[in-house]
């Protein structure tokens, strides 16, 4: 019964896989759109060598390292190259999606980034990307929209605004001039069927609107001023400011019910109170009378109808004269209930419902979006260096030192940016925003990192953002000093080639696999084609698996290896048949005797393929991560799948003619 589990499970994987790995057109038929879109979204991602692309070579300027270095500073070029690589990383994979290769090298004292870059994102605006100044750069939240971004958004509306009366609907506006990446300066946004009153909008413009006939675009640009966002790291108001454009569509008379204020108290009470004294303060009221005022009357609101010694008092709660006296309080006093009833109404503001015309418009609005951060004058050439050290708890932190002019400048805004955020850019890319506690003088302050992660992860932020910090502030200026093209062309003839010589080994294999081992070999060729399956369904589900020609040569010899796993469990198995033991029990004793040589074997080869990678070029890495793959791909299929498979033919008449199981 417990096998039977197995089976489902392993049944069920290797289904799901099968999904995630069958071709992109077999997709295209899934009637499902947003299951078709999630498996289309799944696919192989190819190195250079076989998606074809450029290979760029950048040299980097090391002089001013160099001088440094020179005059004592504590600096290595390693790091600064480190810090050059994380940048242009960054700017051609800001989400960190891609697994890019990136590489530095060193040719005679002369260091130079590799960039590979495939043909999908080999264009103009990524080289502009990468050439670009790489310095360090502090900025503070921005809180107002700049003049120029005003001007572009009311020229922009105007234009529309022009289009509108002519006749173009706001719908087809708003899909016309929706901002793409390069526009991010503002957005746009329908309102449809908005409905004011003449005295809810500014009196020049409702005079305007008022006077428009139903059915039109409003001539003029409406002005939208008062609008904010919020900012993410701040938790600061960011103004929007902009124009609409407005369609009217008609006015209609409706009920409208609004709250008027109620009778000035004073003079109510001048009218009706039948006590002389108009004006108290709380203390010279009864203490439970003085305690209900207190606990249930809000400053310059009005209680509810008290009885006091015999009389119905109601009572306004005004402000002390000064912070030194007691509260005071108005009142009218009648011996009768129902009078101070009403004399309460009448002070009270109160719902009064009336017929008024009310407009109903759609309006399109064009609002700037003020840029997140500005800058404040400090730059890399007052920061001196970033170490990494330890706070009071031991963690890991960021320690950074400024020049003598950079500390004082990092004093004045420190003091002005308390509570706030302080963002750091390297190369124009947003780094990290570190919340200002306190004015810090001195020229040196620590950068903490969140109290949830642990020593290495903070570590590991903390080394990172060193790096970031040394590089921009030491600019090393790249220049690009040649390229490799590769065409797409060859990289599919090698695929294909390589497809192919797969395709033929794995026939070639499986006959010998049948004719060697009979029923387990079916087993075998069965166990390999499961290991076919989810490989391609791994490579297909995770992006960061790029695949590469010299990958092909690792998922081929881990083929290999997968079938001398088997190989040692079948003569294991064949031993025990021939001594006359059960099905079940060579089962049992093939793949525990067999297990102690396969871990060993597959284990000191996953060590081989993690120094590969941590040593190799780009070329030897993918290859080590294919093997790598392959090796616990076949260990699994080896030992679970095909030994699960082969259980469920124990007891049937297979089982008991060992000729027809294996060659003895």
């Amino acid at each position: 019964m417990r096998n039977r589990y197995r089976v489902a499970l392993v049944c069920i994987l290797v289904l799901f896989a099968g999904v995630i790995a069958m071709p992109q057109n077999w997709k295209e038929g899934i009637p499902s759109e947003q299951t078709k879109n999630f498996l289309l979204g799944k696919k192989i991602h190819y190195g250079l060598d076989l998606a074809g692309g450029s290979q760029l070579d950048f040299k980097v300027d090391m002089s001013r390292v160099r001088e440094k270095i020179a005059a004592g500073e504590n600096i290595r070029e390693e790091d600064v190259l480190n810090g050059v690589k994380s940048t242009l990383q960054r700017r051609i994979d800001p989400d960190g999606t891609r697994e890019l290769n990136i590489y530095a090298s060193d040719f005679d004292g002369e260091k130079h980034i590799f960039v590979e870059l495939t043909s999908d994102i080999d264009t103009p605006e990524t080289r502009e990307k990468l050439l670009k100044r790489i310095d360090l750069e502090f900025k503070e939240p921005n809180t107002e929209t700049g003049d120029a971004e005003k001007n572009k958004i009311e020229t922009l509306a105007n234009e529309a605004l022009q289009k509108a009366i002519e006749g173009t609907s706001l719908e087809e506006l708003e899909t016309e001039y929706a901002p793409t990446a390069e526009e991010s300066f503002y957005h746009i946004s329908l309102n449809p069927d908005q409905k004011k009153y003449q005295d809810q909008l500014p009196k020049d413009l409702a005079e305007e609107l008022w006077g428009a006939e139903p059915n039109t675009v409003f001539s003029k640009l409406i002005p939208t001023e008062g609008n904010y966002t919020i900012d993410q790291f701040s938790q600061q108001l960011r103004p929007i400011e902009g124009f609409s454009i407005a369609l009217l569509k008609s006015k209609e008379m409706t009920d409208r019910t609004k709250k008027e204020s109620g009778e000035d108290f004073t003079t109510v009470a001048d009218e009706v109170s039948e006590d002389e004294v108009r004006e108290k303060t709380v203390d010279e009221l009864p203490e439970d009378t003085r305690q209900t005022v207190l606990t249930t009357v809000q400053p310059n609101q009005i209680s509810e109808v008290l009885e006091v010694e015999g009389k119905f008092v109601v009572y306004k709660l005004i402000n002390a004269v000064d912070e030194n006296s007691p509260a005071r309080v108005l009142q009218i006093v009648t011996t009768k209930k129902e009078a101070t009833e009403a004399a309460r109404k009448r002070v009270m503001s109160q719902d009064v419902t009336t017929k008024e015309e009310q407009l109903v418009y759609d309006e399109l609005f064009f609002e700037a979006v003020p840029e997140q951060w500005k800058s404040i004058g400090l730059d890399g050439q007052y920061f001196k260096i970033a170490k990494i050290s330890q706070d009071q708890t031991g963690l890991p932190v960021t320690s950074i030192e400024f020049t003598n002019e950079g500390a004082q400048k990092f004093e004045e805004i420190t003091g002005r940016l308390v509570g706030k955020p302080m963002a750091i850019f390297v190369g124009g890319e947003f780094i990290s925003a570190p919340i200002i506690q306190e004015k810090i003088s001195g020229g040196t302050a620590q950068i903490s990192f969140k109290r949830s992660l642990n020593y290495l992860e903070a570590q590991k932020e903390a080394i990172s953002l060193a790096r970031d910090l040394n590089a921009g502030a030491i600019p090393a200026p790249i220049a690009l000093d040649g390229e490799v093209k590769i065409a797409a062309s060859l990289g599919i003839d090698a695929l294909q080639t390589s497809l192919l010589g797969a395709g033929i080994g794995f026939v070639l294999l499986s006959i010998w696999l049948l004719f060697s081992y009979r029923v387990l070999g079916l087993f075998a060729v069965f166990s390999l084609c499961v290991y076919v399956v989810l490989l391609v369904g791994i490579l297909k589900f995770f992006p960061q698996f790029v695949l590469t020609l010299s990958g092909i040569a690792g998922v081929i010899l881990s083929v290999g290896m997968a079938v001398d796993a088997n190989v040692l469990i079948f003569e294991r198995m064949r031993e025990e048949l021939r001594s006359g033991k059960n099905f079940s029990t060579s089962i049992a004793v093939g793949f525990d005797r067999a297990w102690t040589s396969i871990r060993d074997a597959n284990l000191t080869t996953l060590i081989v393929c993690g120094i590969l990678y941590l040593f190799g070029t780009s070329m030897i890495k993918g290859f080590a991560t294919m093997l790598a793959i392959g090796i616990i791909l076949s260990m699994f299929t080896a030992i679970a799948v095909t030994r699960v498979f082969m259980k469920t033919i124990v007891g049937t008449k297979i089982s008991r003619n060992p000729a027809l199981l294996t060659k003895l």
